[in-house]
């Protein structure tokens, strides 16, 4: 389930809900919203940003695990008020030594990859550095990822293991993540139209 495409961190840089989406509905920007019918207990209650789908496969963030640990921890080196302010998520089980992070700009900085319009991923580490000197930068740190191979996820799609959703920039940057879960499973945003 959900946790068997494994590569290193290079490959980072590199709600409507829907019930059988076709394979032509996946791609990057996207919620994956977990059946609360869901086996693994590692994605219970879990909403995944999918960040790249291919086929190579798939790879996403969860972005409602927020953990008490600040960056200082993992950036010992960066300034230490403003990684205090920052906390680290987790965003799969795949590759927990590794990290990358999601950012709301309005412009792309080299070698980030968009997400949504304003929303970009990246694990350069000198970036996240600047982008964590700037006040109020909306960021979001994650260590691991979600990971499925070529098939599998269109295979947990269509066994109900997962409901699409629109991605929403404000709901990956809120403060208050603990009920974005039950508000996507409720369908509060109507039916996904076919992409």
């Amino acid at each position: 389930m959900g946790a068997l495409f494994i590569c290193t961190v290079s490959l980072y840089s590199g709600a409507a809900l829907s019930q059988s989406p076709s394979p032509d509905d996946l791609g990057a920007g996207l919620f994956l919203v977990a059946s609360p019918d869901i086996a693994d207990p590692r994605f219970a209650e879990t909403v995944i940003l999918l960040v790249e789908h291919s086929v190579q496969g798939s790879h996403g963030l969860i972005v409602n695990r927020r953990t008490s640990t600040t960056a200082t921890e993992f950036f010992p080196d960066f300034d230490a008020a403003a990684s205090r302010q920052h906390l680290i998520h987790v965003g799969g089980p795949v590759a927990l030594g590794h990290f990358a992070y999601l950012y709301r700009a309005r412009e792309l900085e080299p070698a980030g990859k968009a997400v949504l319009d304003d929303v970009y991923f990246h694990a350069d580490i000198a970036f996240l550095k600047r982008l964590m000197a700037t006040p109020a930068m909306p960021l979001r740190i994650f260590l691991g990822y979600a990971g499925w191979a070529p098939g599998q996820l269109q295979w947990e799609l269509q066994h109900g293991d997962w409901k699409l959703a629109a991605a929403d920039a404000d709901d990956i940057f809120r403060d208050n993540i603990d009920g974005l879960w039950r508000e996507l499973s409720r369908d509060r945003r109507g039916i996904l139209a076919g992409r």
